[in-house]
């Protein structure tokens, strides 16, 4: 076991370009990059209706970086223009990134879904996996929610209403801080998770770039390479409490699970799991599969699926706004014309 640790870390360090083009993250970051300008296009017309709210300090002074320095954490939030009149649910979103990248305006350009359907929306900041040692990240999401909740007044936010969401790594966390402890659930009415992975032991039967993230984010710092007595077992043990799969009961919130047939960076079988996990314990869970879609939840659809969910459980209107500037009848048009030109 130790042999294949060490290839697994030569791997990861000379290998990682050729990786990433064999699973064409240059598409992917494409995909990204022209769904959020597409999001965005669409989204101009309301902008100047709803409200900015940046840089809400929510943690301070938080170890990183084994101790020797400290950061704080923030929230960016987008109101409806009348938000502070009444309170209004709160819609939050964790960005991916493997937990070792990323920041929180990846999400930036998904709030006007949710603010544009009379929700305030928010994306977060967490430790990254290079900064601060498991269970860094999933503490600083549930301090998220926590904070809003104690401070719901000022945000003009309801404190009983608020889903949480979250693409690839932050899928993980956004389900795992549902799921894990009712305590930190407290407020969550439902939860969404994109093209995540909710059973971290999987990974070692998916490819090695996705059992490498999840290696790098259990580590532990003193002892990188896992060559201690015992490190295997230790973050094994470590994988099967981080795993949102193991921790599910009857009294979670509703879940939505979202995967691509195309996706190869997180296997299908993780939501598909997921989803028998949580109906044999009693959650209520639904699963949205698209065959056609990779890890970046191209699909229109995708978003009409979560924001009519969002709607179930928070009383907003988010549908009715997607349909309005992503009508269904374009997309139907849009995707037969693809397939007219293939």
């Amino acid at each position: 076991m130790i042999d294949r640790i060490l290839s697994l870390f030569v791997w990861w360090g000379l290998s990682l370009g050729a990786t990433a083009s064999a699973q064409d993250m240059a598409t992917m970051f494409a995909q990204y990059a022209q769904l959020d300008a597409e999001l965005k296009s669409r989204s101009a017309p309301v902008m100047s209706t709803l409200r900015w709210q940046r840089d809400v300090t929510f943690s301070k002074a938080l170890p990183v970086k084994d101790g020797k320095s400290t950061t704080s954490l923030a929230l960016d939030l987008l109101h409806p223009a009348d938000s502070i009149s009444k309170p209004r649910p709160l819609v939050l979103f964790v960005h991916g990134g493997g937990w070792s990248r990323g920041n929180r305006s990846m999400g930036e350009d998904f709030l006007p879904l949710f603010a544009g359907g009379g929700a305030v929306a928010g994306t977060l900041s967490y430790r990254l996996a290079g900064e601060a040692p498991y269970p860094a990240a999933l503490q600083d999401v549930a301090a998220a929610v926590a904070w809003i909740r104690a401070n719901a007044d000022p945000l003009g936010v309801d404190p009983n209403r608020i889903a949480i969401w979250g693409h690839s790594a932050g899928a993980h966390l956004a389900i795992h801080t549902a799921v894990f402890d009712p305590d930190r659930a407290q407020g969550i009415r439902c939860a969404v998770g994109v093209a995540g992975p909710y059973d971290l032991l999987l990974e070692e039967d998916a490819s090695p770039f996705g059992e490498m993230m999840v290696r790098n984010f259990l580590r532990d710092p003193a002892d990188p390479l896992g060559m201690a007595e015992g490190a295997e077992d230790a973050i094994r043990a470590r994988a099967r409490e981080a795993s949102p799969v193991n921790h599910l009961d009857r009294a979670d919130p509703p879940l939505l699970l979202i995967q691509g047939g195309k996706d190869s960076l997180c296997a299908s079988a993780q939501a598909r799991d997921m989803a028998a996990a949580a109906m044999k314990a009693g959650t209520e869970v639904h699963l949205a599969f698209y065959p056609e879609i990779g890890h970046v939840p191209t699909d229109p659809d995708v978003f009409r699926t979560i924001s009519r969910f969002m709607d179930r459980h928070l009383g907003t209107s988010c549908s009715a706004f997607f349909d309005s500037i992503w009508p269904i009848e374009q997309v139907v048009a849009t995707a037969t014309e693809q397939e007219t030109k293939e």
